[in-house]
């Protein structure tokens, strides 16, 4: 095998040093020395945290979540960049909002929804009230893709143009055991990957191997059936992390075909595990955690040769 164009680069003290002071002379800069309270949405006489989350920009405004009373379970807020008002969109427990064709979609009620900032324009777009939940919400060349679960019944993974007739089933999958559901969703040449149960077991439960959608039912497969994690992609390739019985846990990467799906470097050789992990592109580099025998855990990087 080719040697990889690896090395070690920065301990983690000297990373995290470098971020913060980077990060004070950014501020320093653009002029924000001091951080400034945007809106008190739950203000005195009674002040409580309001707990913003998910912030998302769309058109001038930023679309977040937040609550005003801890008993509630919060709701859609809006802020406009120009006028610089905040109210409240809608009362409605959000979550995973997520940006797609001039809209902001989410997960509320065991529904789909989508919202363009305003009250008249925040609307149920698909219902699954047979879900025990919905989870992964992701925008993917412009397709939403998510995942819903029913007690008793497979997996189910969806996509969606943003329509309630374009929300159409792509595949059921059988989770077994305490498996998870398909998750880790990342776009390259067009198409989905993710990971997803395989055909494997680890003890009574099924691998997390490597799958590939065009967004059709014909067009889903299973790429390779080995476990993975930490699935990142770079350009044309796929890099994640896997284990086997020779190598231990390993840097892997995959061109999308099952033949092209390798081992890019046994950075800790024989079957003890380099652990690489935190996969990080940075200009067109993957960036990653590992250990060797001779440094340690340190940052490495490297161009998938």
């Amino acid at each position: 095998m080719q040697h990889i164009n690896s090395q070690p680069l920065l301990t983690w003290k000297i990373l995290i040093h470098f971020l913060v002071v980077s990060a004070l002379i950014l501020m320093q800069s653009t002029g924000y020395t001091n951080p400034v309270l945007v809106e008190d949405i739950t203000p005195l006489p009674t002040p409580k945290s309001s707990f913003p989350r998910e912030f998302t920009e769309l058109n001038g405004q930023i679309i977040f979540t937040a609550k005003w009373d801890p008993r509630d379970s919060g709701g859609l807020w809006v802020k406009d960049l120009t006028t610089h008002e905040t109210h409240l969109i809608r009362k409605i427990a959000a979550t995973g909002l997520t940006k797609s064709n001039g809209s902001v979609f989410f997960i509320a009620s065991k529904g789909i929804w989508k919202t363009d900032g305003t009250k008249s324009g925040t609307a149920l777009v698909r219902n699954f009230s047979e879900a025990s939940f919905i989870q992964g919400l992701t925008n993917i060349n412009g397709s939403l893709y998510f995942v819903t679960e029913t007690q008793g019944a497979p997996v189910k993974l969806w996509k969606s143009d943003g329509s309630e007739v374009g929300t159409v089933l792509i595949r059921a999958f059988d989770p077994g055991g305490n498996q998870s559901n398909p998750h880790s969703f990342v776009s390259m040449g067009g198409r989905l990957f993710f990971i997803a149960p395989g055909n494997s077991f680890i003890g009574v439960n099924h691998n997390e191997a490597l799958w590939e959608t065009d967004g059709t039912v014909a067009g889903t497969r299973l790429v390779k059936d080995i476990s993975i994690e930490n699935l990142i992609a770079i350009d044309k390739t796929l890099y994640f992390t896997t284990r086997d019985d020779t190598h231990g846990e390993e840097l892997w990467k995959s061109d999308g075909s099952e033949i092209g799906t390798v081992m890019v470097k046994d950075i800790k050789p024989g079957s003890n595990d380099s652990r690489p992990m935190s996969l990080t592109e940075l200009n067109g580099v993957l960036y990653f955690l590992a250990f060797d025998e001779s440094h340690g855990q340190e940052l490495w990087r490297s161009d998938g040769t």
